[in-house]
């Protein structure tokens, strides 16, 4: 027996409530236009002003910036090995820079570094295998040296047993002090992820430490490195701060070393 469709007069449909679910919006539409999620490199902008760090009034920026296409995707593929003969291809600026902070990350600390035996911690990355020969070829090891025969560099010896490389940290912040276009009643928060190339715990302080690779030309000056990665130390500051705060209260200094 075939079935009658059941057609609902339009007399007896709710008018006012069809047009509230066809123009509803949404109350938290500024949060779709970001994520809970920021890396270091997204959101230092806000540390940009030491005023705004030591005051809590952070540069606020539009949360649709952030938002681009493939933000967790790289654009390339690195070349495999055996397309780039070996290893023997002419590594990029990156891949220097990575493998330089890998060994001032290894560097033995209780000893004074020098040419030789930052020679040979080199030569044995690469017998293991976790550095490729071309990229060790091109490491800087008369920065490294000069790091760690620099002021900051002879604390960090002088303090092996509490010195910190590579570490970790999350930051947890209300999006409402990171983004203008969200409700000030907003009670949402953001995290933040970094790694801190390191710090040291001396009887002065604490002393917070950047490594950075840059070339240096005549537009890329030191001050324009510093004024490049100020927001970046400074947001590492914050975090490094707020971690230490209940165990050790002493100020922070934020030092970098430039190796190239």
């Amino acid at each position: 027996m075939e079935q009658q469709a059941q057609v609902t007069p339009a007399s007896d449909v709710n008018t006012q409530q069809v047009k509230h679910m066809m123009t509803f919006d949404y109350p938290h539409t500024a949060a779709t236009h970001t994520t809970a999620y920021q890396s270091v490199s997204e959101i230092k902008r806000l540390f940009d002003d030491p005023d705004n760090v030591r005051l809590g009034n952070y540069a606020r920026i539009d949360s649709d910036q952030l938002i681009k296409p493939g933000r967790y995707t790289q654009p390339s593929l690195a070349t495999p090995t055996f397309i780039s003969e070996n290893g023997t291809h002419k590594p990029a600026p990156t891949e220097i820079g990575t493998a330089t902070h890998l060994v001032l990350q290894q560097v033995d600390l209780h000893q004074q570094p020098t040419k030789d035996n930052v020679t040979e911690l080199i030569n044995h990355l690469v017998k293991d295998g976790i550095l490729q020969e071309n990229v060790a070829q091109e490491i800087n090891i008369k920065g490294i040296l000069r790091f760690y025969a620099s002021s900051v560099g002879q604390v960090v010896l002088a303090n092996p047993e509490t010195t910190y490389r590579e570490v970790p940290f999350s930051l947890l912040m209300k999006a409402t002090h990171a983004f203008k276009n969200f409700d000030k009643d907003d009670d949402q928060s953001i995290l933040i992820h970094g790694i801190i190339d390191g710090y040291v715990e001396s009887a002065d302080g604490v002393i917070l430490f950047d490594y950075k690779t840059d070339r240096l030309t005549p537009k890329t000056t030191v001050d324009t490195i510093r004024e490049r990665y100020e927001g970046q130390l400074r947001l590492y500051a914050t975090a490094l701060t707020k971690i230490l705060a209940s165990r050790f209260q002493r100020s922070t200094f934020i030092c970098y070393h430039q190796i190239n």
